[in-house]
């Protein structure tokens, strides 16, 4: 009898942030400029602000909520630093070409606003293909308030969603 025994296994984190969508949402997302920004990263996105090499308006307050989550996976995983912060917003039709962040570190989404009834959530790409050689994606329902935490080299994409409601990510790198 063959017995099955697993070679390669890459973890993610996920954890809800508490009272974000009560306490701290619209708090935070007032921070964000409103204004649209082109990218040429083989996406379309309505607003980005990974360009911007200034600190984010929206930086301190954002830290001041996440930082105690990221302290517990910091404990676990030796990260110590938060390299790179930005905002993403998407209306209907936007996407993010499949992508990575690098080969060292991590990165974090924190699903700021999202219905998960009409948005899908991060589809993400195994590093290698399967028996048949294909590299079927994969991604897992998420809420809003969700902080998923994953491994910077992983690709992974914002699909698509075709719905009038905005769907807005901060999403940032840990090392």
């Amino acid at each position: 009898m063959l017995n099955i025994f697993p070679l390669f296994s890459i973890n993610g984190y996920r954890v809800n942030i508490k009272d974000w969508s009560k306490e701290h949402r619209d708090r935070i997302l007032d921070l964000v400029p409103d204004v649209q920004k082109q990218t040429n990263m083989g996406s379309r996105i309505h607003y980005t602000d990974y360009y911007n090499d200034s600190i984010p308006p929206y930086q301190s307050e954002l830290m001041k909520v996440v930082s105690p989550y990221i302290e517990d996976f910091s404990k676990e995983n030796g990260i110590n630093h938060i390299a790179t912060l930005w905002c993403q917003k998407y209306k209907s039709g936007d996407y993010h070409s499949p992508h990575d962040h690098g080969s060292v570190g991590w990165s974090c989404v924190l699903y700021a606003k999202i219905d998960s009834d009409v948005h899908p959530s991060t589809q993400f790409f195994p590093s290698f293909p399967d028996e048949t050689g294909c590299k079927k994606g994969k991604s897992f329902q998420v809420e809003e308030g969700d902080l998923i935490i994953f491994p910077a080299h992983l690709l992974h994409m914002a699909p698509p969603h075709y719905d009038d409601k905005m769907r807005i990510i901060f999403s940032f790198n840990l090392i």
